[in-house]
């Protein structure tokens, strides 16, 4: 159902930065990459990934590329030579300056780099090509800074994938609200609750409404940063359009054992860790009937297999449903994992990592 964009990158003979998305499959960052490399241009792929080294990530790209993969130390005073195609991983960048024309580099997760490290490595670009579609306005900015920039092609792909999904949208669009986090997302929420028929919300940010609604919400996460105005504004222009969790499972910690109780009784020690299966059935019963479905987030913490039903149900009913002529658009760092990994991604008009996003370019 996804579009695609076959132009190649108008660049050559450059030494390129590009941001890519490692939460992304990896097929997704190849088009861009071949392009660049196949215009003799010396490829530079960094990334922002949570706080894990990007080697074994590296790897994987180097197989599905079909190259020979090269584990770099800074301590090496050279860059070994092959006539083999390669990819290298430079754990620093310290390296980089000697790259030859068709060269494919990734270098270290930039949240594991020094402020001086990620400088030496913005330093030596000469384009950049913002290949991650939710990346952080300031963060993107910052590896930039004045180099000539443009979109790659997976970033293209997404952008006219979601033009494509807003010139069909159709009624009753369902938003299904999860996560941790409203933060940065009020002012997107705010233009598309209006739009939909319902919005089933779970995660965190029904944790926010729990306790706007005065339930003990024990242990629970929430939201440091949520604007509790606009929750206050949200549940009182929209009340009738949100629905929230009529049965949650609950534990004392995410290792600890798990019961399922209502909302309103939970007890101060506990945590909501997830939707329970009466709301699992309230909820299919709405994206059943969902001819538009806008997915943002977990609906409980799917890090753990037995808090993860919720949403491993309604993830297998969103996807089938985006077969059946239903337009479906799902973000959530969290639920990639799971879409990916069942073989739902092809199914749907539009994934990707970043929720932020996802609803800002839907609400405009």
């Amino acid at each position: 159902m996804t579009k695609t964009v076959t132009r190649k990158l108008n660049i050559s003979n450059k030494r390129v930065l590009v941001l890519v998305d490692f939460l992304l499959p990896i097929e997704n960052m190849l088009p861009t990459l071949e392009s660049l490399a196949s215009s003799k241009n010396k490829v530079i792929a960094v990334s922002f990934f949570d706080k894990i080294s990007l080697a074994n990530h590296a790897g994987l790209l180097a197989e599905a590329m079909r190259r020979k993969f090269i584990l770099l130390h800074d301590d090496v005073p050279k860059l070994p030579e092959y006539d083999v195609p390669h990819l290298y991983f430079a754990p620093s960048g310290k390296l980089l300056a000697q790259m030859r024309a068709g060269d494919i580099a990734v270098v270290e997760n930039l949240n594991l780099l020094s402020k001086e490290q990620i400088s030496t490595i913005v330093k030596l670009g000469e384009e950049f090509v913002n290949d991650d579609f939710g990346s952080d306005e300031d963060a993107t900015h910052a590896i930039a800074g004045s180099m000539h920039s443009q979109n790659g092609l997976e970033y293209n792909r997404t952008k006219k994938n979601i033009d494509s999904f807003l010139s069909r949208e159709k009624k009753p669009l369902v938003l299904i609200l999860g996560g941790t986090k409203i933060a940065g997302k009020e002012a997107a929420l705010e233009k598309l609750i209006p739009r939909a028929s319902v919005v089933l919300v779970g995660g965190g940010i029904a944790n926010l409404f729990f306790k706007l609604r005065g339930f003990e919400i024990g242990k629970s996460i929430v939201d440091p940063k949520a604007n509790s105005a606009t929750i206050k504004k949200l549940w009182r222009d929209y009340k009738s359009k949100i629905q929230l969790p009529i049965d949650v499972v609950v534990s004392s910690d995410p290792s600890g054992n798990a019961e399922c109780v209502k909302p309103d009784k939970v007890k101060s020690h506990q945590m909501i860790l997830d939707i329970g299966p009466q709301t699992t059935l309230e909820y299919s019963k709405y994206i059943k009937k969902g001819v538009a479905l806008v997915w943002s987030g977990a609906l409980g913490h799917v890090q753990q297999q037995k808090f993860k039903h919720g949403t491993s149900a309604l993830l297998r009913l969103f996807a089938s449903r985006s077969q059946n002529h239903v337009n479906a658009a799902a973000s959530g760092e969290s639920i990639m994992p799971i879409l990916q990994s069942a073989g739902f991604l092809p199914q749907l008009d539009i994934a990707v990592p970043s929720s932020i996003g996802l609803l800002n370019a839907l609400a405009k």
